[in-house]
């Protein structure tokens, strides 16, 4: 527990406590510099609709309405299925093992 309260205390900002060698400048944050649109036009993002707040839309669970009908196609359902199809595969051979190992146990 020490060490953590100390690594913790290390790493915080406490100002410029390492000694630099001469001529070498403190590193600073670069300045936030906000997008700006390519000959004038903004991308647009097909997912996320143009009259709902952003902020209602952006989650693990998004509100109704927030969705589009670019969200989901067909290969997205094959994805789910392949998937799926592969974790029975799985399964199948694990319980088709653990059948094997028990019936060439003796006395089982």
């Amino acid at each position: 527990m020490v060490a953590v309260a100390a690594s913790l205390g290390a790493c915080s900002d406490g100002g410029d406590t390492v000694p630099r060698p001469e001529g070498v400048p403190a590193v600073t944050a670069s300045p936030v510099v906000p997008a700006t649109a390519v000959d004038g036009v903004v991308a647009d993002n097909e997912f996320v609709p143009d009259d709902v707040n952003l902020g209602d839309c952006v989650s693990s669970l998004p509100r109704p309405g927030c969705g589009s009908e670019s969200r989901t196609s067909g290969k997205t359902v094959a994805t789910l299925g392949v998937l799926m199809a592969g974790m029975a595969f799985i399964g199948w051979r694990v319980v088709r093992g653990v059948r094997r190992r028990d019936a060439a146990q003796p006395g089982s």
